[in-house]
C-alpha cells in the first residue's frame, strides 16, 4: 500500500471520528485534530475545545514497527535524560506526536523533548523547555502508535 494510500485512511479515520464520537450538538464548537499516515496505515486523533480539560493541544503518529532506524536519528531524537530502554522509533514516534500537538507554535528540536521515567506505555511523561505533555505509545498490528495531549500553560 502507498503513502498516498495511507494519506487517505488518516482522513478516513477523521471522518469516522467527526461523524461516529461527536454529538450533533457540539458540531459547532472548535476541535483540533491531529492526523499522521505512513506506508499502510492512516491515523486521526481529536480533542474537542471548550470542555474542562487540562490539554490544549493534540498530536499523533504511526509509524511501521519494523522502520529501520540509525545511531545518526537517534543522536536526533534522544535527550540525554531519556530512558535508555525506549527505542529510536519509540523515541520518534512519542516526539512526533508531541511536537504535532505543539501545532503552529511547535519550534521545539525532538531532542530537547524529554521523555521521564515510566512504568508502562500507557502514561508516559514528556516535558519540552516550555510545555509538559501526557503521552500514550501502542504496538497495533505492526505499527506503533503514539497520542500525546499537550497540557495547558
Amino acid at each position: 500500500m502507498s503513502r498516498l494510500a495511507g494519506w487517505a485512511l488518516s482522513r478516513m479515520a477523521l471522518l469516522q471520528l467527526l461523524e461516529g464520537c461527536i454529538p450533533a450538538s457540539t458540531k459547532e464548537q472548535s476541535i483540533q485534530a491531529s492526523l499522521a499516515h505512513t506506508q499502510g496505515a492512516g491515523a486521526a486523533a481529536i480533542l474537542q475545545a471548550g470542555l474542562p480539560l487540562r490539554f490544549d493541544g493534540i498530536g499523533i503518529d504511526i509509524e511501521p514497527s519494523l522502520r529501520a532506524t540509525s545511531t545518526k536519528l537517534d543522536a536526533r531524537v534522544r535527550h540525554q535524560e531519556d530512558p535508555p530502554s525506549l527505542e529510536t522509533l519509540d523515541l520518534w514516534t512519542l516526539k512526533e506526536a508531541c511536537h504535532k500537538a505543539d501545532g503552529l507554535e511547535g519550534d521545539t528540536a525532538f531532542a530537547e523533548y524529554r521523555v521521564g521515567p515510566f512504568e508502562s506505555r500507557s502514561h508516559i511523561g514528556i516535558d519540552s523547555p516550555t510545555r509538559r505533555y501526557a503521552s500514550r505509545l501502542w504496538e497495533i498490528e505492526g505499527f506503533r502508535v503514539a497520542v500525546a495531549l499537550r497540557r495547558h500553560g
